[in-house]
């Protein structure tokens, strides 16, 4: 392996290249300028069950004119690609059966694979709402169907039929302890040929928002909303279809909030719309507000206040220290409600409830807003800036020389 060219890049399903590239252009950039290759190899044509393989490739965040794209036909191209080479590459596939083909085919190449937990967030959790026929159905099936195929999926790279993780790289220090004291890491620390272990080996890597604390040009010019997608498949498959009327009463109670907030605070609104968000309703009703993609973490930084449901993003706004505001709704669904429960308990966070009029004053608003509280730093110390001051970037080129070269 040590004598191969060594080929860096993605795995990935789909062809939106620009949601894949820029949740860690950072790192792919670094590695682009350190080997002088990378690519991305996208396994669509292998998916089980999917019909939209044929959608218009997005390469916005391509860096360079020199990344390849490969999207092999059969096994027989993807063999043919990676012939004599070792292929390095960044695991962005999911575990469910639609992705056990990919696997299969990626057993037949010379792979080491990395995964990235390095966003910091909550894990999500399948949670059912019996109070709901029709959503605890749709709940119970997904949570079966996640559960049989990861254990399918995990008895099937213990008898080396998928390719296990060569390199995890997670930023909870608590994560990192529950897998290093997991059954099968003790079970193979005993019987080291099992080599039962999904994760070859793990590190603790700070969250990429770290990178964001070189960022010496902080404004609170405005006041910050992250989209998270009113109707996203995660809820789709846990609590079925949303009304048309659940979603415009949602986009109302928003849209007076934040001209609300807007007023008393005397700042600008920018909505982070969700990468995913391609509702004409939404841009419909906000057509008066500054809307902005790919750019949260930018508007973030130069934001007075942050609000949010329950989004990743947040970490961003969590790391440097921004006013942030939880926004909850039982319009949200029974899903997406425990979501933004769980980042406002983990976090400490104050909250507002999304209804058709507010009438809190500057004073009692401004109390409202928690900049920081003991379980934000906390948090902080625990899941976002774990590795000393050692950028996430730096970590990985680090640990790939140590163990491909």
């Amino acid at each position: 392996m040590r004598n191969k060219k060594k080929i860096f890049g993605i795995i990935t399903c789909s062809n939106d290249y620009d949601q894949n590239l820029k949740l860690n252009i950072e790192i792919y950039k670094k590695i682009y300028k350190k080997y002088k290759n990378f690519c991305i190899l996208n396994l669509v044509n292998f998916r089980i069950f999917y019909k939209n393989k044929n959608i218009k490739e997005k390469k916005k965040f391509f860096f360079s004119k020199n990344i390849k794209v490969y999207k092999p036909k059969n096994l027989k191209e993807l063999t043919k690609i990676f012939y004599g080479k070792t292929f390095i590459g960044f695991n962005n596939l999911g575990k469910t059966f639609s992705f056990f083909k990919m696997y299969f085919f990626l057993n037949f190449i010379d792979l080491r694979q990395i995964l990235l937990s390095n966003i910091g967030y909550p894990q999500n959790k399948v949670e059912i709402n019996y109070k709901r026929p029709s959503s605890a159905l749709f709940s119970s099936i997904y949570y079966l169907n996640k559960k049989i195929s990861y254990y399918i999926f995990r008895l099937l790279t213990i008898f080396g039929i998928f390719p296990k993780i060569s390199l995890y790289f997670e930023t909870s220090k608590k994560g990192v302890r529950k897998l290093n004291s997991g059954l099968s890491r003790k079970i193979e620390n005993i019987f080291p040929f099992t080599k039962l272990s999904y994760f070859r080996k793990i590190y603790l890597i700070n969250s990429r928002s770290f990178n964001l604390t070189k960022n010496k040009n902080l404004e609170n010019k405005y006041i910050c909303f992250i989209d998270s997608n009113f109707v996203t498949l995660d809820r789709l498959k846990r609590e079925g279809s949303i009304t048309i009327n659940t979603k415009k009463m949602y986009y109302l109670y928003l849209k007076k909030l934040l001209n609300f907030l807007g007023k008393i605070l005397k700042k600008k609104i920018v909505i982070c719309i969700h990468p995913k968000n391609n509702d004409k309703l939404f841009y419909k009703c906000f057509k008066n507000f500054k809307i902005r993609k790919y750019a949260t973490s930018k508007i973030i930084s130069k934001s007075y206040l942050v609000l949010f449901h329950e989004s990743s993003a947040v970490m961003d706004a969590v790391i440097l220290k921004k006013k942030i505001l939880s926004l909850k709704s039982p319009l949200l669904g029974n899903y997406l409600s425990n979501r933004t429960k769980r980042y406002s308990d983990l976090l400490g966070l104050s909250s507002i409830e999304l209804s058709d009029s507010y009438k809190l004053d500057r004073i009692k608003l401004l109390n409202k807003i928690v900049k920081s509280s003991t379980k934000t730093k906390n948090y902080i110390n625990n899941n976002l800036i774990v590795d000393g001051n050692k950028f996430g970037e730096d970590k990985i080129i680090e640990v790939i020389n140590k163990n491909f070269f």
